[in-house]
């Protein structure tokens, strides 16, 4: 229900809502998209290339990233092909 109003707003501005699978997003660094495996009870992100964010906010960065991303295509992919995404954007 959240969702449906939440779409009919913005509809009636103008934008568009971007459905973003939130899977495996704590496992990966906002900052240079390398995976970085923690267990459930690891509340802080920590990684090699210096950030240093609690493990909720670094999500909500990754999430927003591909989000802004996603907003360039047309069609927002879901599932498997969301979560291959997360996976692609890694730099190595």
């Amino acid at each position: 229900m959240f969702v449906t109003i939440l779409e009919w707003v913005a509809w009636k501005l103008g934008k568009r809502v971007i459905k973003i699978d939130p899977w495996g997003t704590s496992q990966h660094c906002c900052n240079c998209l390398q995976k970085t495996p923690k267990a459930l009870s690891d509340r802080w992100h920590q990684h090699d290339c210096g950030i240093s964010i609690h493990r909720d906010y670094n999500s909500a960065r990754l999430i927003k990233s591909v989000g802004l991303g996603l907003a360039l295509r047309k069609t927002a992919p879901r599932g498997k092909e969301a979560r291959s995404l997360c996976d692609s954007m890694r730099v190595e």
